[in-house]
């Protein structure tokens, strides 16, 4: 399952783009720290996503002893896997991975359902689903 998991998170660090001054993507602009709630039959915990021109970081922190942080740096073709309870670490080449995931999204067909929104707090909270094939996950994204 951590493996799982770790190959999950390090498509979510692909798929936010360097901001470097070279590639002014929309996001190079943007600096700041999201949060989601995360609610699946694999895995329920928090996942923080930082962002900033000196790079990006992913912290999960899940029920049990899962705590890992993925960093990539904006000039730097690796991510690094840090992987807290075991005191461990490890390094990933996200060129490589990129071309990977982009051979394999050619032929994706995703299906995104929205389930509703419901106030909570001061957030509207926005529940939806996301098929490929015969996968299916949910998600909930305060807003």
């Amino acid at each position: 399952m951590m493996i799982h998991l770790a190959r999950t998170f390090l498509l979510i660090l692909l798929c936010v783009p360097p901001t470097t001054q070279q590639t002014r993507s929309p996001s190079a602009s943007f600096e700041g720290v999201i949060d989601l709630k995360i609610t699946s039959p694999r895995f329920t915990g928090v996942m923080t996503l930082s962002l900033s021109p000196l790079g990006t970081r992913l912290d999960l922190k899940g029920k049990d002893e899962l705590n890992v942080s993925f960093l990539s740096l904006p000039n730097d073709s690796l991510a690094y896997s840090l992987m807290h309870g075991s005191k461990t670490y490890s390094v990933s080449n996200l060129a490589a991975a990129r071309r990977s995931i982009s051979a394999l999204n050619a032929t994706a067909v995703y299906k995104i359902e929205k389930l509703g929104k419901e106030k909570i707090g001061l957030y509207v909270c926005e529940h939806f689903t996301v098929q490929s094939g015969r996968k299916s996950v949910g998600a909930d994204m305060e807003l």
